[in-house]
């Protein structure tokens, strides 16, 4: 049960079990006064990262009589609808390209769900026909996976561990005291503004953004915390700027 401090009722109700493989979700239910849709798909986020963390393979939701609003959050946050419900893959691993194209194909995998990878591979080649493109959209569609050979742009962004914790850590950030706005907190898409008199070259759409910790406790070290992708780069005044994605940060 998905609860808030500003709400008398429960905003959300989900029920799961796990298997070898598979977190699989029989009971996803969005309260109806919840008309942002962040709440959702930080859900989903955090059904994708749980899996993550128990070393599950694919996530798959079950439930029937999912709203039709709800069917369109899953479709855009990469889950596929097939026989078994809607589904997708999060691959916690580092793969040469040849590697996830037999690791789709299921070969030396018999175990694995093979029609949820047929679904996958479906998706991933109806989207892209060239290395760079398919690079991209597996690591994205099979989340956290990254791929040796993607030739992607990395750009190390140094952030503080309070930032880090309230973006990056949601155990952690309850503990603070005081946070920002929790809707922003939630958000899994955010902008972020910066000097365009600096840019650096090569930055633009599908390039990594590695957080980089810049002072540890004992609690974190100093490193690398987490991996964006960067979806769009504008440069325009900043006050046109803001108005158009503050409700983004």
């Amino acid at each position: 049960v998905l609860k808030s401090t500003n709400r008398l009722v429960p905003m959300a109700l989900i029920a799961f079990t796990k298997s070898r493989h598979c977190l699989k979700v029989n009971l996803l239910r969005v309260h109806h006064s919840v008309n942002d849709l962040t709440v959702t798909e930080a859900l989903l986020g955090w059904l994708r990262e749980s899996a993550v963390n128990d070393d599950k393979i694919y996530v798959t939701i079950c439930d029937q009589f999912l709203a039709p609003e709800l069917e369109l959050v899953l479709s855009k946050n990469n889950y596929l609808k097939g026989k078994g419900g809607w589904s997708l893959i999060c691959l916690n691993r580092q793969m040469e390209r040849r590697k996830v194209v037999e690791f789709l194909n299921c070969k030396d995998s018999p175990n694995l769900d093979s029609s949820i990878h047929q679904l996958v591979f479906s998706e991933i080649n109806s989207i892209g026909s060239k290395p760079r493109e398919l690079d991209q959209i597996c690591e994205r569609v099979m989340w956290p996976l990254k791929i040796f050979e993607a030739d992607k742009t990395n750009f190390i962004i140094p952030i503080q561990e309070n930032w880090s914790t309230q973006l990056f850590d949601s155990i952690r950030a309850q503990e603070h005291l005081f946070v920002d706005k929790e809707i922003l907190l939630l958000r899994r898409e955010n902008v972020y503004y910066r000097s365009a008199r600096v840019t650096p070259k090569g930055i633009g759409p599908g390039s990594r953004i590695l957080w980089y910790v810049t002072s540890g406790t004992a609690r974190i070290r100093p490193g690398i915390v987490a991996c964006s992708y960067l979806d769009q780069v504008e440069i325009v005044p900043p006050k046109s700027l803001y108005n158009a994605y503050k409700r983004l940060g």
